[in-house]
């Protein structure tokens, strides 16, 4: 209810608009194993089927959209979801189960992923938005029951009205001939900085590279940006740390004043959000060769694909993009196109046939 888009919302609808808000249980530190996310599972689950009969005793349900099946996908297969006489639709954010993704594993992840799995065969679940493309085609192409139902959404690229870029690049006190790196979010050990930060030592030139790591850093990031800084400070690679979660006008200043962004992500298989808002900044990245980043950034064009892992394809990245303003111009225009496709109007209009398709096979 906090978010900008539902304040947004609320205030266009005015009076048109009703709400009826529940109680739903906070979702607590999460572990890996049978414990917080499995009791937060359970409970947001139970909590979902008392404001579901809840709500039926006041309201004529149409259907339901759950805007994030990821709450509790195992209960939803163990148990179904509530009420089979309610049709739903919703989104799957986080999908583990196509290619070679969650197949190997522990039996608890072959259980989690064989629960998942038979959520999706629920008869009245009409319907489901993905945003990861390679998991919808993967599914078209194997066939496998119930996820037929699967419609893929192009997530939405988005960034604040940006600044322009000679404000945003004098703010930051950056030369013409400076090349700006910008790593941006929150920065975990799977963003990859170590290699980075390694890498940019070693370039042709590297008294030209800027980093910018904008985001709230994680405690083993820090302690590794603290080893590094005084080696980069020796090359003259020159570093700004925002460590905060950054407002609009940070974020925007970001992507105004950059050259490149960095995604060359560790072990992370899913899509993200960065790579698109690189794309819609016009910005080269240069991205992980695994999972859904790596094939949309080989898809597009929109820069070099690498190993993290391998220091010497991360500096030939590097070196190119720092070397040839053209190539990062072409990298960032292919980035705009594709970044059309994924305006939040495409988004809303998919997501409403999505709820529209569920209503019209409402069985009560």
């Amino acid at each position: 209810m906090e978010h900008p888009a539902s304040r947004q919302l609320i205030a266009e609808m005015g009076d048109a608009l009703k709400l009826e808000v529940a109680a739903f249980p906070q979702l607590g530190k999460v572990s890996g194993k049978f414990g917080q996310a499995t009791i937060y599972e359970i409970r947001h689950y139970w909590a979902l089927c008392r404001s579901l009969r809840r709500l039926a005793r006041v309201h004529r349900v149409d259907t339901v959209y759950l805007a994030w099946l990821d709450h509790c996908p195992r209960m939803f297969g163990l148990f179904g979801l509530p009420d089979v006489g309610l049709n739903y639709s919703g989104m799957h954010m986080h999908v583990s189960l196509h290619e070679n993704n969650g197949a190997a594993g522990s039996r608890f992840a072959r259980l989690t992923r064989s629960l998942t799995r038979r959520m999706y065969t629920r008869p009245n679940l009409r319907g489901v938005a993905v945003i990861i493309e390679q998991f919808a085609e993967y599914a078209k192409a194997m066939n496998l029951p119930g996820l037929e139902k699967i419609t893929y959404v192009p997530d939405i690229a988005f960034i604040p009205p940006q600044a322009g870029r000679h404000t945003a690049r004098s703010t930051l006190n950056l030369r013409d001939e400076d090349v700006l790196v910008l790593s941006y979010g929150a920065l975990t050990g799977r963003k990859g900085i170590p290699a980075l930060m390694q890498a940019c030592q070693q370039v042709a030139e590297p008294q030209r590279l800027v980093i910018l790591l904008a985001g709230r850093q994680e405690p083993g990031v820090t302690a590794h940006i603290f080893r590094e800084r005084d080696e980069l400070l020796k090359k003259g690679v020159r570093l700004i740390e925002w460590n905060r979660f950054l407002d609009d006008s940070a974020e925007a200043l970001s992507f105004a004043a950059a050259d490149i962004v960095w995604m060359g992500y560790c072990g992370f298989t899913g899509s993200s959000g960065v790579l698109l808002q690189a794309a819609a900044a016009g910005l080269p990245v240069i991205a992980c060769q695994e999972g859904a980043i790596g094939r949309t950034a080989q898809k597009h064009e929109l820069g070099p694909r690498i190993d993290p892992a391998d220091p010497l394809a991360v500096v030939s990245a590097l070196n190119r993009l720092v070397a040839d303003s053209e190539f990062r111009r072409r990298c960032g225009e292919h980035g705009r196109r594709m970044a059309e496709q994924h305006l939040p109007v495409k988004f809303g209009s998919a997501i409403c046939n999505l709820i529209f398709e569920s209503a019209r096979g409402r069985s009560t």
